[in-house]
Formats: structure tokens, C-alpha cells, sequence
């Protein structure tokens, strides 16, 4: 056992040199995907004075903008600023991850804290700054918080309850990690009625403590109701917050419109933008869920190790609670990316910090069913899951050991933001016609502000007879009569992400018209084309 236990800390040891030598690695990453639109938001309400839904139409919901607007002011919009930030970020999210999982042991803690960073770098470029990502901030710190004995009860419920609500005006479906603690919270109140000692000031997650059965009490669900209340409380009181900004800052209607009119819409997209019918949505979101997003694999180490806190007898009651508390949060954000609907391998980042979590009790203390002489199993299973990592987003298995290097930058970026470098006035506005292929982030790179509320153009595209997205049409051509910005960038390259399927277009006929009769081409390169005003305004 003394060699086993040598063996893994010179394991975790080389693996935390690796994890060092990917963060130091990604300092040369660069945001991809929807990652420079959200930073772009983010400038144009902290430079600009923009406020969500009012000056731009957006199906985030207010959390993000908070989020992306703190990121660009702290990083002065610059690239090492993000790097940093990124960084930052993941830091704190891993010491929060040490602190909640030390009660187990350092070495278990150690673990987790590497397995997660890992899975983070060996995923790419694509993950950094992603909202799903951002939502672990605050769970990890809830987690923290929830678990620290010498914090006064109430003061501990509400300030769990605060963080998760604050992660849920990132992502809604966050809220689904709020059940594991109510579970937790009524496992507190059973215990102490049961016993009759009150632990009003002391966490499950402590020390055990010895009852004796002969100091039963009444059952007093008034204590329970009281800590339950104090945790929605504090979970209520950002979204509270939230409702009073958007009436506040005259956000409130067109909010409530994208809520009402956009979100059922969007919704109805999977995850490659096809049109699903109602019919065959259940069917869609099942079969595609059930593949755990490539994570599959680790449910065995995950299972085997709450199975050996929970069947050890040496194990204190409180790790004991504390494990299957992981399991849970693990199961109930496993169900996180069904909730979103298009199972975007960052959707899985919740599901996946938990189940390396719950992963990492493979290396807890032996327990006495577990042969000595398999005393080694557990640990090489979750070494072995680790090296055979995950599904990756094309099917394919991507080792939590992989470096990933920054995809070269495609030119179109670097096309555009020339382009406007050289030819950009003061005052001249800019239209994307555009999703995620670039032409916002040379946008964000020049400053250029947006012509019109619609930065990405996906909403023209899919359910085209309703009447809320034909709305959506003439609004926009009428804002582009209205401000007549000097640049339009159009993307049209062959791998843009079109929404697909009964109900969708790649035409929009009023927009060509206007284009035709109001621009011309200033310049035309392989996926994009950047029209120019003919006419002074």
C-alpha cells in the first residue's frame, strides 16, 4: 500500500507539471465561436452604453451580459487580457474544487482538481470563456460554502442559494444543481430530529459527531421550512435583481418578447440548426442524450469510487454524505444539456466537472471488501478512463493528456479586420450578415460599432412563415434603411452554420435588393464579401 500510494503522487505530480504546461500553452488561444459575439456585446455595453434586448436582440439571458461586460472591462479588450482572465477564472474555479473535495483527502483532491483541468485544455479553444464554463464559478463557490461548518446556518443557506441564482442568469437549466442541496439541507434537518441535537451551526460535511437515541425530540418541521426558506430566498434575490434591471433600464418588453416569441422557436432547432418537428423532438432529445456527450466511459470509475466511500466502513458520515451528494449533482447536471436541447459538447462542462469529481474517489482510503491485492484496480481504471478520455464533437476519442494547439486563425478574420482597419472612418457603422464565422470579431478587434440591433443573422433563416421571425425581417431592413452604415461583411462561406430543414431559407430577397440597389462590393475574398455605400448618408 505504502509503494501505491508513492506511485500515485509521482503520477499526480507529473500530471500536474502537464496540467502547468497546457495553461502555459493556451496563452496563445484566440476566442472562437460564439465567444468573440459575447465579448463584442459585452464592448458595446460597457464603451458604448448599450443595454441588452433594448439596443441589441440577443436569446441570452442578462447573467451573460454581466458576465462578458466584467471580462472586457477587466481585460481591456485586449488578447492576452482574455488569456488571463480565462485563466483567472479556472484558477478559482480549481482552489474552490481542492477546498470542497480536501475533506477526502489531499490526494483525492488533488486529483479531481487535475482531471478537470485537463478535460478543460484537452478541449480546446472552444471552451474557453463559454458560459457553461462561467456557470462553474459560482456552483464551486456555492458548493464551498454549503460545506464550511463555522459559517453561521443562515447566513450559509442564503449565500449557497444566492450563488446558485446567480449561476441560473447564466444558464437556466444551473438551476437544477439547487435539488442536491435541498436533498442535503433535509438530510440536516433528519439528522437532528432524529437525534435530537441540534446542528443548526454545523455542516453534514463536518467532523462526525456522536448522537445518543435516548435524546429523541419531536419533530419540528419549522426548522426545516426555515432553512428551505432561506435558501430560495438567496437563490430569488438575483432573479429579482434581474427582472428589476430589465423594467429599470427599459429592456423589460423586448426581453419578455424574445422569451415569448424567439426562445420556442430556437428551441425547435437541434443542435446541427435542423427544424425538428414536435413530434419527433422526445425521440431527438433521447437518442442524442444518451450518448452523455462522449463522457459514457467515465461512469465506471465514477460509480466505483462513491461505492467505495459509501461502503467503507471507515469512511465518516460526513464523506459518506458528501459523495453521494457529488453522484447527484453529477446526475442532475447530466441532465443540463437536455434541457438546452442541442448537446454542444460545452453543454457537458457541468456534468463533466462532477463526474471527475465523483471519479476521483477511486483513490480514496482501500476499503475492507477491496481485495489488497486489487488495491491498485481502481486507481489504473481511472488512469486508463483518463488516457482514453472522451468523444470529441466528430466521434472521435480525445485523451484528457492532449495538447491543443490554436487552429490557425482563417483569413476571413484577418481579411475583415484589415479591411476595416484601413478604411474604417469615425462615426462609420458596420452590419455583420454573419453567425459565428467571423466577421463580428473583426469587428471587435477595429471597435466598429454595429448599424443596426441584429449582430448575427441566424433568426432570418429558420420558421420563416411565422409571423414573429417575418417581424424580425422587416424590422431589420427598416433599420438598415434607417442608419445606412458604410460597411455591410456578408459570410457566406460553404461550412457557415445555416439552419437546415422544413421551414428554412438561405434567401432573403428584401435584403438583396436593398443591398444591390444601395452598395457595391469593396471587396470579395474566398467565404466573404464586404459591400461599401454608394451613396453618402
Amino acid at each position: 500500500m505504502r509503494y501505491l500510494k508513492l506511485t500515485l503522487l509521482v503520477v499526480l505530480t507529473l500530471a500536474g507539471v502537464w496540467l502547468a504546461l497546457q495553461a502555459l500553452l493556451s496563452l496563445g488561444w484566440r476566442p472562437v465561436q460564439d465567444t468573440p459575439i459575447l465579448l463584442y456585446q459585452g464592448y458595446l455595453m460597457d464603451r458604448l452604453g448599450y443595454v441588452p434586448y433594448r439596443d441589441f436582440f440577443d436569446l441570452n439571458t442578462p447573467g451573460v451580459h454581466w458576465f462578458y461586460w466584467m471580462i472586457g472591462n477587466l481585460s481591456a479588450y485586449s488578447l492576452i487580457g482574455y488569456r488571463l482572465i480565462d485563466l483567472g477564472i479556472l484558477a478559482l474555479i480549481l482552489l474552490m474544487t481542492m477546498v470542497w473535495m480536501r475533506g477526502f483527502s489531499k490526494i483525492v483532491a488533488g486529483c479531481s482538481v487535475i482531471l478537470f483541468g485537463l478535460y478543460f485544455f484537452s478541449s480546446g479553444p472552444s471552451f474557453s470563456l463559454q458560459r457553461d464554463y462561467l456557470v462553474l464559478l459560482p456552483v464551486s463557490a456555492a458548493l464551498v460554502i454549503f460545506s464550511l461548518p463555522r459559517i453561521i446556518t443562515w447566513l450559509r443557506l442564503v449565500c449557497t442559494g444566492l450563488l446558485f441564482g446567480i449561476s441560473t442568469t447564466i444558464r437556466p437549466a444551473a438551476a437544477l444543481g439547487v435539488l442536491p442541496v435541498v436533498i442535503a439541507v433535509w438530510q440536516d434537518w433528519k439528522h437532528n430530529q432524529t437525534w435530537g441535537k441540534s446542528i443548526s451551526h454545523e455542516s453534514v460535511y463536518s467532523q462526525p459527531v456522536t448522537y445518543s437515541p435516548n435524546s429523541m425530540s419531536r419533530v419540528n418541521y419549522r426548522e426545516l421550512l426555515l432553512d428551505l426558506t432561506l435558501l430560495w430566498g438567496g437563490f430569488a434575490l438575483p432573479l429579482i435583481f434581474t427582472v428589476i434591471f430589465l423594467f429599470t433600464s427599459g429592456a423589460w418588453s423586448n426581453f419578455w418578447e424574445i422569451v415569448l416569441n424567439y426562445w420556442p422557436l430556437y428551441n425547435s432547432l437541434s443542435g446541427e440548426l435542423r427544424t425538428i418537428a414536435a413530434s419527433e423532438k422526445l425521440n431527438y432529445l433521447l437518442d442524442t442524450w444518451s450518448h452523455l456527450g462522449g463522457f459514457w466511459i467515465w461512469l465506471a470509475p465514477a460509480l466505483l469510487g462513491w461505492s467505495m466511500v459509501i461502503l467503507n466502513e471507515k469512511a465518516s458520515q460526513a464523506n459518506r454524505r458528501q459523495a453521494s451528494m457529488i453522484l447527484m449533482l453529477a446526475a442532475v447536471y447530466s441532465i443540463y444539456p437536455l434541457i438546452a436541447g442541442k448537446f454542444w459538447t460545452f453543454h457537458w462542462i457541468p456534468a463533466a466537472y462532477f463526474w471527475t469529481q465523483a471519479a476521483s474517489l477511486c483513490l480514496v482510503e482501500r476499503p475492507a471488501w477491496l481485495p489488497e491485492k486489487a488495491a491498485w484496480f481502481p486507481a489504473f481504471l481511472l488512469l486508463l478512463v483518463a488516457i482514453m478520455g472522451r468523444d470529441d464533437a466528430s466521434g472521435n476519442r480525445r485523451s484528457l493528456f492532449t495538447i491543443v494547439q490554436q487552429p490557425e486563425e482563417q483569413g476571413m478574420v484577418a481579411n475583415i479586420s484589415n479591411f476595416l482597419d484601413a478604411n474604417l472612418q469615425p462615426g462609420d457603422l458596420v452590419q455583420p450578415l454573419d453567425l459565428t464565422g467571423g466577421a463580428v470579431n473583426a469587428m471587435l478587434q477595429q471597435r466598429a460599432e454595429v448599424a443596426t440591433p441584429f449582430i448575427q443573422d441566424l433568426m432570418f433563416y429558420h420558421h420563416i412563415s411565422s409571423p414573429y421571425i417575418q417581424r424580425l425581417r422587416t424590422r431589420f431592413i427598416q433599420n438598415l434603411q434607417s442608419t445606412s452604415p458604410r460597411f455591410v461583411i456578408e459570410v457566406y462561406a460553404p461550412d457557415k452554420p445555416w439552419s437546415w430543414g422544413e421551414n428554412t431559407t438561405q434567401d432573403f430577397p428584401e435584403l438583396q435588393v436593398y443591398l444591390a440597389g444601395n452598395y457595391q462590393v469593396a471587396l470579395q475574398d474566398k467565404g466573404f464579401r464586404i459591400y461599401e455605400r454608394i451613396f453618402p448618408r
